[in-house]
């Protein structure tokens, strides 16, 4: 019996686990759906559309909302801080970006980078060359590196860190 039992204990870990990741999939796919007339309105520059949706169409508020466990919903809030970001309301991008993680090359450096930028904007210096830093220091490229570190450069400058400042130009040059 102890050994069906163990069996049976097995089987339900394991359709839970499929179940579980069925699930997900499922969701995300849900998500993705959502999200695409916001990410249409995000592209036409209909930053308030791409937000809060129109009345027919989630906004990528709603699909965090909704979604937010799921990789579509994780992506949303890029696009959330990003629209913030060009709005100008920087204190409001900063949650949404550190909510945000990829392994993506480009996307995930891309989000270090705004939230630097958001930093910068308050004249939080200190934390703006931290995110730069990592910007640069995550998965390099020779594209967009010398970007991020020319931007921590001037953030260190703003710090009067003239020491740090001129490392990160001498990564650039090197």
């Amino acid at each position: 019996t102890l050994v069906f039992s163990l069996a049976g204990l097995i089987a339900i870990v394991l359709a839970g686990y499929f179940g579980y990741k069925y699930y997900m999939e499922s969701q995300n796919t849900l998500a993705q759906d959502e999200m695409f007339q916001a990410v249409h309105y995000f592209e036409q520059d209909s930053l308030d559309l791409a937000l809060n949706g129109d009345g027919n169409y989630y906004g990528f508020l709603d699909v965090i909302d909704n979604y937010g466990h799921t990789e579509a919903g994780n992506l949303a809030n890029f696009y959330v801080g990003t629209i913030y970001m060009k709005k100008g309301s920087y204190t409001s991008a900063i949650p949404f970006l550190e909510d945000f993680s990829s392994n993506d090359m480009v996307i995930q450096a891309r989000a270090y980078s705004l939230l630097g930028d958001a930093y910068m904007q308050q004249g939080a210096f200190s934390d703006a060359a931290s995110y730069y830093t990592k910007a640069a220091d995550y998965k390099p490229n020779k594209y967009f590196t010398p970007i991020y570190l020319m931007k921590a450069g001037l953030a260190y400058e703003k710090l009067e860190d003239y020491s740090n400042a001129a490392k990160q130009y001498e990564k650039i040059v090197e």
